[in-house]
């Protein structure tokens, strides 16, 4: 397993689905696409999720690059401040197609 972040906000977008912050680097993560992740919850229960990685275009043009987190089918109760996401797969699979 990778872990790829720990949950500093989070913010519920229309259309989207909830976006997590901070996101990984570019440069250190496979992107874009879907993967199965672990979320640890910092009361120690976990449970299992799907998350969309996507690459944004933000401006300014940030110095370096970052993969988008996007839950779809969870709102912002079920990923509380300080929760971990880990990657299920290997970190040297390759993402799903889109």
């Amino acid at each position: 397993m990778q872990k790829l972040t720990t949950v500093t906000d989070t913010f519920q977008i229309t259309g989207w689905g909830l976006v997590v912050v901070p996101s990984p680097f570019v440069g250190t993560y496979d992107g874009p696409g879907e993967r199965r992740v672990s979320l640890k919850m910092p009361d120690g229960s976990s449970k299992e999720a799907t998350v969309r990685v996507e690459y944004v275009f933000p401006v300014p043009t940030p110095k370096v690059p970052t993969w988008e987190l996007i839950f779809r089918d969870l709102v912002k109760g079920d990923v509380p401040i300080g929760t971990e996401i880990w990657d299920l797969a290997s970190p040297t699979s390759s993402l799903a197609p889109t």
